[in-house]
């Protein structure tokens, strides 16, 4: 996992804020592999994928645990990600009780939408427990 303690997130600049708006007005529904069937949890969503407040998610910890979350604002922060390119950061509040707090990014993979095609692939134990 990439080393939180490295990453340094910044304020979106409006060029930044243009692009993010314009994904989040396109399409948000799953990608298909070449098959056209959905085989893993990676392949559902794509790397870009944008969030907005109070969307439901799973988010990956430090520990490599997935905890069910939910997007705190839609203030996004852009930083390095572990393949060294800019991606954007969404501050997700988790936890049994909600309770904890963090920035996650799409390109990391450690965010993913909770969504009923994600519950299906944890049902057959290809994504995060349910």
């Amino acid at each position: 996992m990439f080393p939180r303690s490295t990453i340094v997130l910044r304020n979106i600049t409006e060029e930044e804020k243009t692009q993010w708006e314009g994904k989040l007005r396109s399409n948000r529904k799953p990608k298909r592999t070449t098959t056209g069937h959905k085989k893993h949890l990676d392949d559902l969503w794509d790397s870009d994928h944008v969030f907005q407040r109070g969307d439901g998610v799973w988010v990956k910890t430090t520990e490599g645990n997935w905890l069910q979350g939910r997007v705190m604002h839609n203030k996004v922060r852009v930083g390095t990600t572990r393949l060294e390119q800019q991606g954007y950061y969404y501050e997700v509040r988790f936890g049994n009780r909600m309770n904890l707090r963090r920035w996650f990014a799409p390109r990391n993979g450690e965010i993913k939408p909770d969504s009923k095609s994600l519950q299906r692939l944890a049902a057959h134990g290809q994504g995060p427990p349910i």
